[in-house]
């Protein structure tokens, strides 16, 4: 729906949904005689909600926050060892 703050706000018209005025009962009803007439479209809307929902899954969203703080500590430990290392005068082993 148009206009609507929130989640509805931010999904796209034709890929996640169809998009209509709240207050507009004649675009309502073209909407959803859209989606039961035309299965491919229904059938691509129904794909995309559903993946766009996933990414909103506590689990999913966690796990890439793990993976990215997990990364940012590697870097972080691997920037600490280079400057350990330069203060030491240690050279790091070439491969």
């Amino acid at each position: 729906m148009k206009g609507t703050p929130g989640f509805g706000a931010t999904l796209r018209d034709g890929e996640e949904s169809l998009l209509c005025d709240f207050a507009d009962a004649e675009a309502m009803e073209r909407a959803l005689l859209t989606l039961l007439q035309d299965e491919p479209l229904r059938m691509r809307i129904a794909r995309n909600a559903w993946d766009r929902v996933r990414l909103l899954i506590w689990d999913t969203n966690i796990a890439k926050l793990d993976a990215l703080y997990t990364g940012w500590a590697a870097e972080h430990r691997q920037h600490l060892g280079s400057v350990a290392d330069r203060k030491s005068g240690v050279l790091p082993l070439q491969a």
